[in-house]
């Protein structure tokens, strides 16, 4: 509907829309390309200056860490060997730490190589003595025998409290170790942490902490603490993060919010620090910048549209003129045939040139309607013949199956006169008997008018197309042939699904069914096949009916399929065929009742199949 609609606009209105979209695609590929070379810079530098600002916060906690670790560690070379056996002393030396105590909002701890709580501060009554050595903080410093910051894990010093130890052994004066000095950090307390949680990014960016086993130290949300931070393939960028990314990039949470993802991981321990900016919020300028290109490029548009149509319309109304001339062309005789030429530029060169051409078509004119005449009348002649011939063709055949329908009659008719005669010369006939012998010799003078009628009436032209029952038609057919193909020993199965009617001329239609049966029946004689079979299936589709002829003679060769219709066409020798029965039929069906005749090999045969 839509290309109709453009076929049948004007001249001017095309080169309109033409220009106005060639300079519209210009525009907008142009446009499209710098504003996704922008959008990619644009994206490009927020993801740097995202990184740079989370390697800056990673660095910060490194140093913090490193801070606290040193100071720890320092401590941990001035522990007396006797607070190890003394749990008082050992009591009151870690109450004097203010200094380390002011970093470990989780308390300080002093642990014996065995892993046994010998004391701790802020004091806790009960806990003195407690083996803690299933701890990771404890077992991996044991067997390192170096300082160690460890993934978070439930306190019992603060119950119930996220937090992490951060560990520094403790030496002997030959340096082997003997005790551990430990320092918690409360992760829902008020240190360096837990402060990250609180530090913002935009609106709703936030930042976030986790270990290498995707636990989350870190989180504004305190309840995820401790918890996954995504199922693997769930958040593309936190995988990567894991195998050793750092940078940033987009990508969607577990909460299926885009996010712009910066990553970095920390040197003091294996901890992973990322910052989420919500995508909606980082590109809102770019997205804002998208809209407004888009209503500035429709803007520019509509207004190169107008100027291009009046532009267009005032250039070409010589053309419109010229083209409403052709338009009513017909119309016209002699001069007024002729377009004035009002100008020497392309459109007064094409208005000189097509009086010229309107000239010579109109001398032209009349001969060639004299030629087509004669070529119409000789066509005509031509094919009149060929049907006149056909319809010869088709009456030898008929006469051929008159013969074979009257032989066996004649040869009972000739049975009764031999019997009367026999009956005579004995001298024992009667007139009863006789009476009876030429009832029997009427009947069979009856059967054989009713055939002349039958094969008459089926060769009778139709003047009008009109409904028929294809069914009776096979019938019919079948009739005619039926003694010719019972002394070849030709089989004819018949499937049909009921009635099946159809709208042309059912003499013709015969013919074509006759011709198609003749064929496969010269072709089982041709090729002597073994018990010959020709199937007729009936059915109907799509509001035609359908027939198909099905015979097991071998087929067509694929070489000559193509030429089958063809007029004069045949395979056979010139006293057996004309090679004008398949042409002819193909003009029964196809011009003469608008159906359509085709041909095909099937595994045994050849299959021709009527659709009307």
């Amino acid at each position: 509907m839509l290309a109709a609609y453009f076929k049948n606009i004007s001249l001017k209105t095309k080169v309109s829309l033409t220009v106005t979209l060639l300079f519209f695609l210009f525009v907008t590929s142009a446009s499209y390309l710098a504003l996704l070379y922008s959008e990619q810079k644009f994206k490009e530098y927020i993801f740097t200056q995202q990184f740079s600002l989370v390697t800056c916060l990673a660095n910060n906690i490194d140093d913090k860490l490193r801070i606290a670790q040193d100071a720890l560690i320092a401590v941990a070379a001035t522990v007396p060997e006797d607070c190890l056996t003394h749990p008082d002393l050992g009591q009151a030396f870690l109450d004097r730490q203010t200094g380390i105590m002011s970093i470990f909002d989780n308390g300080i701890f002093l642990l014996s190589y065995q892993g046994r709580l010998i004391a701790e501060s802020p004091y806790l009554p009960n806990r003195r003595g407690r083996d803690i050595s299933f701890r990771d903080f404890h077992r991996i410093t044991v067997a390192t025998g170096k300082p160690f910051i460890s993934d978070p894990y439930v306190s019992t010093h603060n119950p119930g409290h996220p937090a992490i130890n951060v560990t520094a052994p403790i030496l002997d004066k030959q340096g082997k170790m003997i005790a551990i000095l430990a320092g918690g950090l409360d992760l829902l307390g008020e240190n360096f942490l837990a402060e990250l949680s609180k530090v913002k990014i935009g609106n709703a960016g936030y930042h976030f902490l986790i270990a290498n086993n995707r636990t989350l130290i870190v989180h504004p949300d305190k309840s995820r603490i401790m918890k996954s931070v995504a199922a693997p393939g769930v958040n593309k960028l936190i995988d990567l993060a894991l195998q050793g990314f750092e940078g940033s990039g987009e990508t969607v949470t577990s909460y299926g919010i885009p996010m712009l993802t910066s990553i970095k991981r920390l040197r003091m321990t294996s901890w992973i620090l990322g910052a989420n900016f919500p995508a909606s919020e980082a590109f809102a300028t770019l997205n804002t910048t998208k809209h407004y290109f888009g209503l500035a490029t429709l803007l520019a548009s509509s207004i190169l549209l107008l100027v291009s149509w009046l532009a267009t319309r005032r250039l070409m109304s010589p053309l419109a003129a010229m083209t409403r001339h052709v338009e009513h062309l017909q119309e016209k005789t002699g001069t007024a045939r002729q377009i004035k030429v009002v100008s020497t530029d392309e459109v007064g060169v094409l208005a000189t040139a097509f009086n010229t051409m309107v000239d010579t078509l109109d001398r032209q004119h009349e001969s060639m309607k004299e030629r087509i005449h004669l070529a119409v009348a000789e066509i005509r002649q031509k094919d009149q013949m060929l049907i006149q011939q056909g319809r010869f063709v088709a009456m030898g055949e008929m006469f051929n199956n008159i013969a074979h329908q009257w032989r066996q009659p004649l040869n009972n008719i000739g049975l009764i006169l031999q019997n009367i005669q026999l009956t005579c010369e004995d001298g024992e006939i009667d007139a009863k008997a006789l009476n009876k012998e030429l009832e029997s010799a009427m009947e069979v003078v009856m059967h054989m008018s009713h055939t002349i009628d039958d094969f008459r009436n089926f060769f009778r032209q139709d003047k009008e197309k009109q409904e028929f029952v294809v069914n009776k038609v096979i019938t019919n057919s079948l009739e005619i042939v039926a003694a010719i193909l019972e002394s070849q020993a030709i089989r004819v199965d018949i499937a049909a699904q009921g009635d099946v009617t159809a709208t042309g001329y059912q003499n013709e239609y015969g013919q074509v069914l006759l011709n198609i049966l003749a064929n496969a029946r010269d072709v089982f004689v041709e090729r002597n096949i073994e018990k010959p079979c020709i199937t007729i299936t009936l059915g109907s589709e799509n509001g035609r009916s359908v027939l198909s002829i099905r015979d097991n003679g071998g087929g067509i060769p694929e070489e000559i399929m193509p030429k089958i219709f063809d007029p004069y066409f045949t395979t056979k020798d010139k006293s057996m065929g004309t090679g004008i029965g398949l042409y002819m039929s193909k003009v029964i069906i196809e011009n003469n009742m608008n159906g359509r005749l085709t041909a095909r090999n099937s595994a045994e045969g050849a299959e021709f199949i009527i659709e009307v």
